[in-house]
């Protein structure tokens, strides 16, 4: 991952064509020092959002030219894999089993409650930090040979220089050796540091999607509720 692109800060992104709701997360989002980019409609998205963006999605699931899924799914073809918090005044079957399938972070049903979208906000935020440092870490792994990766993963599991060269058929110096240009080729010069990166670089799966229903007291907020459009 290049530099340009870890310096670019991250944004909740929103996409909601109703002035009133996008006002009322800004604002909501704001209070928790979280900022944000607001788009009307799937297209805007599309043609707008920077191709190094980063940050997490907050979609309403009926845009005026489309589906948030869709969007979802456009983005994703052009290798853009932002966690994504989806809300819906209404849902299908259909499209609750869609969004399973996209890996969608969270699914709330409208009126969400504030305290619940931004505990949600705030886990995808985390999601794609992590997600970008294993692909960060990955990048760091692929230029060991064969040989080399075999070696680490046996340091990995936490086998002795000497059960690694039993298994691979060689010596224990050249063990030794390959270790080295393993840490010098990670950029690490211990074998924690390298255990960090591997197991960085290993776990990379975003959280499945969590179905929520946004009811309560708790959304009686100042900052307001996402309450449903009228289908």
């Amino acid at each position: 991952m290049g530099d340009a692109a870890m310096s670019v800060p991250a944004e909740v992104i929103l996409v909601e064509d109703d002035p009133e709701q996008i006002e009322n997360l800004e604002e909501l989002l704001a209070l928790f020092g979280l900022a944000t980019a607001s788009y009307r409609s799937a297209e805007a998205v599309l043609t707008h959002l920077p191709p190094q963006a980063r940050g997490c999605l907050v979609v309403d699931l009926r845009l005026p030219d489309g589906c948030g899924l869709d969007l979802l799914e456009a983005l994703r073809q052009r290798g853009q894999w932002l966690p994504a918090v989806v809300v819906s005044g209404q849902a299908t079957v259909a499209e609750t089993i869609r969004a399973f399938e996209l890996g969608v972070h969270r699914f709330f049903q409208k009126p969400v409650e504030p305290p619940a979208l931004v505990h949600a906000v705030h886990e995808a935020l985390a999601a794609e930090e992590e997600q970008r440092t294993a692909l960060a870490c990955q990048q760091r792994l692929a230029s060991l040979s064969a040989r080399e990766r075999e070696v680490l993963e046996g340091l990995m599991a936490d086998k002795p220089p000497r059960q690694i060269a039993r298994e691979l058929g060689i010596s224990v110096s050249t063990v030794e050796k390959h270790r080295a240009k393993v840490m010098a080729k990670v950029g690490v010069d211990s074998v924690v540091g390298l255990a960090n990166v591997y197991f960085a670089a290993t776990h990379r799966t975003l959280p499945g999607p969590h179905w929520s229903l946004g009811h309560g007291s708790a959304a009686q907020q100042s900052v307001g509720v996402l309450s449903p459009k009228v289908p």
